[in-house]
């Protein structure tokens, strides 16, 4: 906004000059209005920052904020902004020469959480799988996929339903209305319950001997003898064997053992 004016000056002029007044024109420029500035909200890391300012006719921006940041555009936007974007925006409009007040605005870049550890688990045989993942921050969800989809639960631990084969999930974590930008993987592994071992269905041994558990033999891997076909405890190895009593084998493999024992294992002492 101009104003003009007429000013008359009364200049005094020494004795025997002619005195004379002249108007002189003035004009008054008027000071911009403080410039009414916000935002596109808060964002999360990595995202693009947007800084609107208002349209002024006849207007030059000048922007100021954190890390140094300055601009000339009108609405500026900082791609890829960082935590450190976070803080208050300054802009002043400059026009005909005259400079505005600042008119400020508080912008926030949110942290994304990440994915801190993983716990994968392995069972024997179909059944469920106990899994584990913690966040830097926030909920910790658990998808059957890598992206898309619905959250199977939320929380540090989940439980798989009855799976037979291996089986990949996936958790994210969201805080702040900030989401990891994609998904870790943690598998819950299956391991095959192997068959009972093989052996010989009589095994004789000399009672002057002092046979032992660890004298019966059996096919397999890591052998564990018990007195029954089903449930107990495994024999010591150093268990001295009965004369006439039946002993049953199973046998580990990958941790897994057999949830059939070998029954045809029997031992019978003889005197020589």
């Amino acid at each position: 906004v101009l104003f003009r004016t007429s000013v008359i000056f009364d200049v005094s002029c020494p004795v025997g000059s002619p005195a004379s007044a002249s108007p002189i024109t003035m004009t008054v420029k008027a000071k911009p209005s403080t410039p009414s500035v916000t935002n596109g909200g808060a964002i999360c890391d990595g995202n693009t920052l947007s800084i609107i300012g208002p349209t002024v006719a006849g207007a030059s921006y000048s922007w100021t904020g954190p890390n140094s940041f300055t601009s000339t555009n009108q609405s500026p936007n900082i791609t890829n902004a960082t935590t450190s974007a976070s803080g208050s925006y300054s802009l002043q409009v400059t026009v005909n020469g005259c400079t505005s007040d600042a008119g400020t605005t508080v912008a926030s870049v949110k942290t994304i959480p990440t994915i801190a550890t993983t716990s994968p688990s392995t069972r024997c045989g179909t059944g469920t799988v106990n899994l584990g993942a913690t966040a830097s921050a926030g909920t910790v969800s658990w998808y059957s996929a890598s992206s898309g989809g619905s959250s199977l639960s939320t929380g540090a631990s989940y439980t798989t339903p009855s799976i037979s084969s291996n089986t990949t999930y996936y958790v994210d974590a969201t805080n702040n209305g900030c989401t990891t930008t994609s998904r870790t993987s943690v598998l819950a592994s299956i391991t095959a319950i192997p068959s009972a071992p093989t052996g010989t269905a009589s095994q004789s041994f000399c009672s002057g001997a002092s046979p032992k558990v660890s004298d019966l033999t059996a096919t397999g891997t890591s052998i564990l003898w018990y007195s029954a076909s089903s449930g107990g405890s495994s024999l010591s190895t150093g268990l001295s064997l009965t004369d006439g009593n039946h002993y049953y084998a199973s046998q580990k493999v990958s941790g897994c053992e057999s949830s059939s024992r070998s029954e045809e294992h029997t031992s019978e002492l003889q005197s020589h």
